[in-house]
């Protein structure tokens, strides 16, 4: 054998040295862990620990065999968990329907339901409080809308009062009578900033004032058929206003002080038109305007700022036709009028 050889037997001897340490290493680890394993299986079975129990319900009790905790699968399919007092009585519920609704319910000392939180089908997260009489008295959840609500309700599980934000975005707080019905409704909707509106004991819109974006205040009040009868608020060039409608909702008065001084009184008809006005200008003229169907000016009649009284009828076309009044000096005057011109005077 010559030094090329030996070196090469030299080094296979050594490889195989070592895999066949690694190799045995690896096959001892393995038996021992087997034997482990085996030794934990044996273990385990000679205390009874199984890797899965099936049953209907299982008991806990306390060291004096008081009965505490239940798990169980009702006949309405409904799997829960039970907690109890001493005495027997329930304290907290933990489980789930079969139409996977989650429910986890607190009990007072007498087993009476004070607190519950669930997931719903129709409201995400839902949590509802009892009283002591057992009454519900406040709930609280998430629609599956994203909309948050809480009511709150009175001794005969009344709603009196709801808050919540609606899918717009809107916060809205409405309070209840003793028979549920809506009384006072406090909002903030996307065309009016602030909005408070109030209902009649038949559940029957009949005030609301609100202030709208641009800042403009308004109040209305409406009819035991909802329909708008008054109306009042202060425009957005500041000047005050009121209007009063029929039953048809059509206006039939109006009255507005305009921040020129000019104070003026409008009347309608049945079809909504204005057929009066009466009005006081800032320079202390006093005009009585009477209008036609076509909304023309028929008659006006008024003292001037000189004191002048004057009369003034007009044709369909809104054309002078006849003017009387009385002037500066005391003196009567009278004119016919015919196409502008004028065709009788007196004097």
């Amino acid at each position: 054998m010559n030094t090329g050889q030996f070196l090469v037997c030299a080094v296979i001897a050594v490889l195989a040295g070592f895999l066949g340490g690694r190799i045995s290493n690896r096959l001892m680890r393995s038996t021992a862990t087997e034997a482990d394993a085996s030794t934990d299986a044996a273990a385990r079975s000679s205390a009874g620990v199984h890797g899965r129990v099936t049953a209907r319900e299982f008991v806990l009790v306390d060291a004096e065999g008081n009965e505490r905790a239940f798990l169980t699968v009702n006949e309405h399919n409904f799997a829960g968990l039970h907690l109890v007092s001493a005495r027997g009585k329930k304290l907290l519920t933990l489980g789930a329907d079969e139409d996977g609704t989650a429910v986890l319910v607190m009990h007072d000392s007498a087993g009476k339901p004070l607190l519950s939180m669930a997931v719903y089908e129709d409201v995400m997260p839902d949590l509802t409080m009892w009283d002591s009489a057992g009454k519900l008295r406040l709930g609280m959840g998430v629609k599956k809308d994203g909309t948050p609500t809480l009511n709150m309700h009175d001794s005969a599980d009344e709603t009196r009062l709801l808050m919540g934000v609606a899918n717009n975005d809107s916060p809205v707080l409405v309070m209840h009578d003793s028979a549920g019905k809506p009384l006072l409704s406090m909002a903030v909707y996307e065309d009016v900033m602030p909005d408070l509106t109030m209902y009649d004991s038949a559940g029957k819109l009949r005030l609301g004032m609100g202030v709208k974006k641009d800042g403009t205040p308004t109040l209305g009040m409406h009819d035991s058929a909802g329909k708008p009868r008054l109306g009042m608020g202060v425009a957005n060039d500041d000047s005050p206003g009121l209007v009063m409608f029929d039953s048809a909702g059509k206006p039939q008065l109006g009255m507005r002080a305009a921040n020129d001084g000019t104070a003026t009184l409008d009347m309608f008809d049945s079809a909504g038109k204005e057929r009066l006005q009466m009005r006081v200008a800032n320079n202390g003229t006093a005009a009585l305007d009477m209008h036609d169907s076509a909304d023309e000016t028929r008659l006006l009649m008024g003292v001037a700022k000189d004191d002048e009284p004057v009369l003034a009828m007009h044709d369909s076309a809104g054309e002078t036709r006849l003017l009387m009044g009385v002037d500066k000096d005391d003196d009567p005057f009278f004119h016919l009028i015919r196409s502008q011109d004028r065709i009788w005077s007196a004097p």
